[in-house]
């Protein structure tokens, strides 16, 4: 009950950037839309059927609760990555909070046979010392951060996945794009999109015109 506290709190804090507008969206669509595994089942329904594959950034809390999705997803051919554990801000955090956060994460999943190489961290938030930690710990590469990012890790040995802005909830929520101007923005540049299963399968018509590659392994 403490880290759902702490997430709400952290998840105020987060949206109050963008303006009462977003926030109260957001809280009134989080329970009927954020947490229903539906989603995820129809995504990979679609995915199985057109033979895709996709990353998924998973957070390790509850973990023991998503086996069978996990195994599905390795079934599938999917790669799973590491969203930490809690859904918390990390900026605001000390150098202690992030190690016990981050370590537990990977132990987690290693628990499960998973030994996670890529991470995302909750609302992209990022400071140099996760970077330290990552490494430390092993990951690879970091989907974390468009390019308007501001964070100098030219020290660390990471693959930056850079995302192309803005991500189908920045577009489409905090920009009030409509989809077909959204999907025409992302035209033409080069990254990784971030996606929601819920704003996917809702315009499941017009995101399957940017999956036309004949190469339909799309993992990060």
């Amino acid at each position: 009950m403490l880290i759902q506290i702490r997430e709400f709190k952290d998840f105020l804090k987060y949206e109050s950037k963008f303006g009462m507008r977003v926030l109260l969206f957001d809280l009134l669509m989080i329970n009927k839309l954020y947490f229903r595994d539906v989603y995820v089942k129809k995504l990979l329904k679609f995915a199985q059927y057109n033979q895709y594959k996709f990353t998924f950034f998973i957070r390790s809390y509850d973990l023991d609760k998503k086996t069978k999705l996990l195994k599905k997803l390795q079934k599938q051919g999917h790669e799973i990555a590491c969203h930490g554990h809690s859904h918390e801000l990390y900026g605001n955090k000390s150098k202690n909070w992030l190690i016990k956060e981050i370590n537990l994460s990977k132990k987690l999943f290693l628990s499960q046979g998973i030994d996670v190489h890529g991470f995302r961290s909750p609302f992209l938030s990022e400071t140099k010392i996760m970077y330290s930690i990552l490494e430390k710990l092993g990951f690879r590469y970091v989907s974390n951060r468009f390019n308007i990012n501001s964070i100098d890790c030219q020290d660390t040995k990471f693959i930056h996945d850079e995302l192309i802005y803005p991500s189908d909830w920045h577009g489409l929520i905090v920009e009030k794009f409509d989809i077909k101007t959204l999907v025409n923005e992302w035209r033409g540049k080069k990254g990784t999109l971030l996606l929601h299963p819920w704003i996917f399968l809702k315009h499941l018509n017009v995101f399957k015109t940017i999956l036309n590659s004949n190469n339909k392994d799309f993992r990060i």
